[in-house]
């Protein structure tokens, strides 16, 4: 087990110096939205800074994992300096591409079934979400009050997050802690799978479909996925365990207990490799934790906008 305090300490250092839990700029943050209109408008975009963070997360997943190996990783996390050089690794550039044309895709596929959506580019603040999961109450609590601030000022009246973990945040949590943001509606519920076709260059027919905790137990919208994916045109295949009866990615553990983690992802690969096609997912984080091990794509990088 890493040391609490460290790990706890590291991601409060980088959200006090830059307002991310893992020291991404908001240029970083929002490079992927050239183009895409600022509010206010009817419809707000929320990242929550998830997607964005993948390439991170997985090189901080790399580095704690090694540590946590290491003899005497709890000493080696005490030392801040260490700890701080250890965990900041610089983000691979093919996954950061990748992230960036999922969401651009995100947006593309709002726009064809009849949403116009902003964004509010490098001001976006984070959710706050790994905070609560730490169980650090007071500070999830201020940082929620600040995106509750941001979203009120926006005027948006629909929030259109990306991911389960921003959108159980906004959903669920923020109204014990701070108040009821607008509407939040979680983009699945938004795209019209009319106007969703296969994404030019994936090269298999066939998906095997790993469901997020969150958004299959918490958010119940593991049905509208599949139905997203097959009026795409593909033949969607199911682990034993799915649905609300999912099987961990292991990401909850990752900062904490990086080698329970571990095992966990390698048992739910060897899960789906049992079946045919790609793994597909709609979680950012199940995208770090179990892409580590193999190939994992995105919803958002296999479907695109096609006619209605």
């Amino acid at each position: 087990m890493l040391d609490k305090r460290s790990v706890v300490g590291f991601i409060l250092d980088n959200l006090r110096r830059t307002g991310d839990p893992l020291a991404a700029t908001g240029e970083e943050l929002s490079s992927w939205a050239a183009g895409v209109p600022r509010p206010p408008s009817e419809y707000l975009i929320y990242t929550g800074h998830l997607y964005q963070l993948v390439p991170r997360m997985r090189a901080s997943i790399g580095a704690l994992r090694a540590i946590d190996s290491s003899p005497g990783s709890g000493l080696v996390l005490r030392l801040g300096r260490l700890a701080a050089g250890a965990l900041s690794i610089a983000p691979d550039g093919g996954l950061s591409s990748r992230v960036s044309a999922m969401l651009r895709n995100a947006h593309d596929l709002l726009r064809a079934s009849g949403i116009e959506a902003s964004y509010a580019g490098p001001s976006e603040p984070y959710s706050g979400i790994l905070l609560h999961d730490l169980g650090l109450v007071d500070p999830f609590r201020e940082q929620a009050r600040r995106v509750l601030d941001f979203l009120e000022a926006s005027r948006a009246r629909v929030v259109v997050t990306l991911d389960p973990h921003t959108t159980y945040a906004l959903r669920e949590l923020y109204p014990k802690y701070v108040g009821s943001p607008p509407e939040v509606r979680h983009i699945l519920e938004l795209v019209d799978p009319s106007a969703v076709t296969r994404r030019a260059g994936v090269g298999a027919e066939d998906l095997k479909v790993h469901d997020s905790c969150l958004l299959a137990k918490a958010l119940g919208l593991h049905g509208r996925l599949r139905e997203v994916l097959s009026s795409a045109g593909y033949r969607v295949h199911e682990p034993a365990r799915s649905g609300t009866r999912t099987f961990c990615c292991g990401g909850p553990l990752s900062s904490l207990f990086p080698r329970v983690a571990a095992e966990i992802s390698r048992r739910r690969m060897e899960q789906l490799s049992a079946l045919p096609g790609i793994a597909v997912s709609a979680c950012p984080v199940c995208l770090a934790n179990l892409g580590a091990l193999g190939e994992v794509m995105d919803w958002l990088e296999v479907v695109e906008a096609g006619r209605r």
